[in-house]
């Protein structure tokens, strides 16, 4: 088993409080080394849970990022458009994904097929006031919804959004780290290892990011090429 520095100078120092012992009659050998490696284990146990835990938390502002990015018009049939979409039936609000599929018709098209006839009305109404300024057109359990061009200035107001959006997910993604790091401080962890430790987090920290950064301008080139 891989033991960070402050194990080892930890563990060799529980030995020689054994040997000390040993002389004077002390204690059981097997005893205290299972009560060692217990100790070692515990730690790095806490350090992979911490570490693990802000990927996790740093792949889901990721993804929020992509979501809310991918919902900004680009002027083409983008099915990312209606992602966020809620559908109001029987008191209670569906995401359009619940309740019917969205596919590319043509490079100015969506195609909303609804999977059930009665929700087609529901779904319309959803479309229309979802804020996108979209006039979508029943067609049995279908609904045809045309994406209207957009302007120069539009596209303008649009590469800005996302350029916000970006730079909210990079605030959540710098307070997990922090948050990270403040509960590593609290493990009391060997000076060394805990510079490994704040390393091992930047590192992840500026991939998180960039991952961000680079979908970011991925999405800015297709709002300006619209």
């Amino acid at each position: 088993m891989l033991m960070w520095a402050g194990q080892k100078r930890w563990m060799a120092k529980g030995k020689n409080s054994k040997a000390n012992k040993k002389d004077k009659g002390g204690s059981s050998k097997g005893s205290d080394r299972d009560g060692d490696e217990e100790e070692a284990v515990d730690f790095t146990a806490k350090i992979q849970a911490l570490t693990n835990d802000m990927k996790d938390k740093m792949g889901d502002s990721v993804k929020h990022f992509l979501s809310e990015a991918g919902q900004l018009k680009t002027g083409r049939a983008d099915p990312g458009i209606l992602e966020g979409i809620k559908v109001k039936a029987n008191d209670a609000e569906l995401s359009l994904q619940h309740v019917a599929q969205v596919t590319t018709l043509d490079p100015r098209t969506l195609n909303v097929n609804v999977f059930d006839p009665d929700m087609v009305k529901l779904v319309d109404k959803a479309i229309r006031e979802s804020g996108l300024d979209l006039n979508p057109q029943p067609v049995g359990n279908n609904i045809k919804v045309p994406i209207p061009k957009t302007t120069t200035e539009q596209r303008q107001k649009y590469s800005k959004m996302a350029g916000g959006l970006a730079e909210n997910a990079k605030v959540a993604i710098r307070r997990v780290r922090q948050n990270c790091l403040d509960k590593l401080k609290k493990l009391d962890l060997p000076k060394d290892d805990m510079k490994r430790q704040e390393k091992e987090v930047q590192t992840l920290t500026e991939k998180a990011i960039k991952e961000v950064e680079d979908n970011l301008k991925k999405r800015q080139d297709d709002i300006m090429k619209a």
